[in-house]
């Protein structure tokens, strides 16, 4: 399995607090996927309506999955 190894400009912290600041908003949500202890997969996106939905439509942000 590979991994993303280059860190560099990566702010832990600043990621932390933009964590807290979505999971604030009804409208962002963020899933993990877990096989048994192990994190497999992770997916941050938001709801919205469009002008071409009847219903509502999701944006993915970021999508992990290993």
């Amino acid at each position: 399995m590979e991994a993303v190894t280059d860190t560099e400009g990566f702010d832990l912290e600043q990621s932390l607090d933009t964590c807290a600041n979505l999971l604030k908003d009804p409208a962002h949500h963020m899933l993990v996927a877990r096989d048994r202890d192990a994190v497999v997969g992770f997916i941050n996106f938001s709801a919205r309506r469009t002008l071409t939905h009847s219903g509502p439509s999701g944006l993915i942000d970021e999508l992990v999955v290993s």
